[in-house]
């Protein structure tokens, strides 16, 4: 059995596979960031695997931050100066079920203490 396929599919077939082949490879990849300091955000930001996402902030506490199909999340930092916070985001996508971390930082101090 023969499978006619319009040449006009064709480019949009490419596509769909490309995308397939691309996003099966693409593991997820939390990107560093540079410092935390006590009471001022920070933009965390990954890419790869399939939304949605979720967040965890390891400190003294866990902060659970809500799930979200968004690429980049701003965070702030309201753990005290000296505490090490780590963070990991996690794909809740049934078919990319995976988590990328970044090593931990300890949280530098400031004059801001508000978020405390």
């Amino acid at each position: 059995m023969k499978l006619s396929i319009p040449s006009t599919a064709l480019p949009a077939i490419v596509f769909l596979l490309q995308s397939l082949r691309a996003s099966a490879f693409d593991p997820l990849v939390l990107n560093p960031v540079d410092a935390y300091t006590q009471c001022e955000p920070v933009v965390f930001s990954w890419s790869g695997a399939f939304p949605p996402y979720d967040m965890g902030i390891f400190g003294t506490t866990l902060e659970a931050l809500t799930a979200t199909n968004a690429t980049s999340r701003t965070w702030v930092v309201d753990f005290p100066a000296g505490t090490v916070v780590r963070a990991a985001v996690r794909s809740l996508n049934i078919s990319s079920l995976t988590t990328a971390s970044i090593p931990a930082l300890t949280v530098m101090p400031s004059n801001d203490s508000s978020c405390l």
